[in-house]
């Protein structure tokens, strides 16, 4: 009989066991009440198994299924922050603390509202205001950076044609600016050392983990120095079609910022389209253009193995004083990520374009970035683009152009990349 009972406690024992490792199992699959529940019935079999002989064991059933939802990341882009001497004065303040916030403050709502959010930040900071400059080789003040946070922005792209206006200088100061201030910040494009250039961003979120890539097509006929190759991500298919290699192995999905293109031109380059191709074919999920500053057609791109890619050619410019009327109307892209229960990420199909308008005038205060469903005829009237251009620049202009872009967007087929 003792062994008999023996015999017993060990199979209750096991059994208990097993209990508990199914029900740790199935309390990783569930959160919020489901996991209060299940917390409820472990206690009460626990509770059950400490009375041992002198209770009958209480039969609890498990048979639940646990479905557990996706889970996803919306991001928006925005394309170029272009800083040209007339924006540069909208900061400053004769105290000397200079202060662009306002430049960003009617748009950031849309900026917070997403889980992460991405801009192209067109030139180098530098930290002596005396080399602050405008066209053709810029120097923006690092007080810019500070508002782009300040707007939400959670990642920078720095790789772009200006990007050695400075030459080395200003890459090593926008490095260090950012390390210093805003280390939280994940910077793209520009690196301070080989090692840190061979080294993949990823940026993880809601438990999607996001591996980004930053190029430029050329540095306006710049050269990096020999022994300093790494500073710019500067394109190049062998090196890009590596990187995504590398990129895919440490993430769930990649996403391409490239600065390539036409400037002022509506319809994307053979060159942009030929880059595209390679990244389609590599099997980058997302690409996101920047550099025509003007506004170009967005869809998804089918490789020959199946492989779909959302691309944006250009989002025109976010921020900047230019002068012709198709510069001034801009986009900020805004897509979903969904990573469903076997891991897999896929972009949804509400991705959309956002419109936006660069308002300046006379007055260095007025000068700031509208959303186009905010935007009115006044403002449209008074805008100092009317002393450069003759061109149209209505609110309904404006409008139309939208239109046209985000037409083309919602109701592109998908193409053969």
């Amino acid at each position: 009989m003792d062994e008999n009972r023996e015999i017993e406690q060990r199979r209750r024992k096991r059994e208990e066991r097993r209990k508990r490792q199914l029900l740790k199992e199935k309390i990783s699959l569930v959160g919020g009440t489901a996991l209060i529940v299940v917390l409820i019935i472990l206690s009460l079999i626990l509770k059950g198994c400490d009375k041992g002989e002198k209770q009958e064991e209480q039969s609890v059933s498990l048979d639940f299924e646990v479905v557990e939802d996706p889970t996803r990341v919306t991001l928006v882009a925005a394309g170029d922050n272009l800083y040209h001497k007339p924006l540069v004065e909208t900061g400053q303040n004769d105290s000397g603390v200079w202060n662009y916030d306002g430049v960003y403050e009617n748009v950031k709502k849309v900026i917070q509202e997403a889980d992460l959010a991405v801009v192209n930040q067109e030139t180098v900071f530098v930290a002596d205001r005396n080399n602050i400059s405008g066209y053709p080789a810029f120097g923006t003040p690092t007080e810019v950076g500070d508002a782009l946070v300040n707007a939400g922005f959670d990642v920078i792209q720095h790789a772009s044609n200006h990007t050695y206006d400075k030459q080395s200088q200003g890459i090593m100061e926008s490095i260090q600016f950012w390390k210093e201030k805003h280390p939280e910040i994940t910077v793209l494009g520009i690196h301070e050392s080989q090692e840190a250039q061979d080294q993949i961003a990823v940026v993880e979120k809601n438990g999607i983990k996001i591996a980004m890539l930053n190029y430029t097509y050329n540095l306006n006929g710049n050269t990096l120095p020999t022994d300093k190759q790494y500073l710019v991500d500067v394109w190049d298919d062998e090196k890009v079609k590596n990187d995504v290699i590398k990129a895919k192995e440490v993430s769930d999905c990649v996403i391409c910022f490239l600065h390539a293109g036409e400037e002022y031109s509506t319809e994307p380059s053979e060159d942009m389209e030929a880059k595209i191709q390679l990244l389609s074919e590599a099997g980058v999920d997302v690409t996101i253009g920047a550099h025509p500053h003007v506004m170009q057609k967005y869809e998804v791109k089918t490789a020959a193995n199946g492989h779909r890619m959302l691309v944006y050619y250009s989002l025109g410019n976010f921020v900047s004083t230019q002068q012709r009327p198709e510069t001034l109307l801009g986009g900020l892209a805004r897509l979903t990520l969904e990573k469903a229960a076997d891991g897999t990420v896929r972009f949804l199909e509400d991705y959309t374009l956002i419109p936006v308008v660069m308002q300046y005038d006379s007055d260095p205060k007025a000068r700031s970035v509208y959303l186009l469903s905010e935007y009115t005829e006044e403002m449209a009237a008074k805008h100092r683009v009317h002393k450069y251009s003759s061109e149209e620049f209505s609110l309904k202009w404006l409008q139309e152009r939208a239109a046209e872009i985000m037409g083309e967007g919602q109701t592109q087929q998908d193409s053969e990349a």
